[in-house]
């Protein structure tokens, strides 16, 4: 992957652009970095270590609010709410999460766990068959 930044004032717009791939095809991948949002999401997860979860959780909310494109607050939500044992609420913020990023293996691996917590695999399961791309090599 390669990535080029333009910068101005507040606001700092990355493209990525996936390697190998024709531009028509894929495209690049717009992301607006929001210093409100990184330092909301980085102050959430300090909340997390120290076991705040509930104000962990505002901080996300308020995060969502300033970028609801984002996933991270959302995988993060889901794994605040498994650690807390709301499997339902952390299913809910994965499948979320996944609506914003796809292909993100890392939230249907969190995902996964916690549906074979609450014996839900069928759904995961289909859901990761329907989604994931298989690679044959010769």
């Amino acid at each position: 992957m390669r990535g080029d930044t333009w910068e101005d004032n507040e606001v700092k717009i990355m493209t990525t652009t996936v390697m190998n791939q024709e531009p028509s095809v894929l495209g690049p991948i717009v992301t607006i970095f929001n210093p409100f949002m990184e330092i909301a999401l980085r102050q959430a997860n300090e909340m997390v270590l120290y076991g705040n979860f509930e104000e962990a959780i505002e901080l996300l909310n308020r995060a969502i609010r300033i970028n609801p494109l984002d996933p991270r607050p959302y995988q993060i939500k889901g794994e605040i709410y498994e650690t807390i044992g709301k499997y339902g609420e952390a299913i809910f913020n994965y499948n979320l999460s996944l609506k914003k990023d796809p292909g993100n293996e890392d939230i249907v691996f969190d995902k996964t766990i916690v549906a074979e917590k609450i014996g839900d695999l069928y759904d995961n399961w289909e859901y990761f068959c329907l989604n994931t791309p298989i690679t044959i090599s010769p």
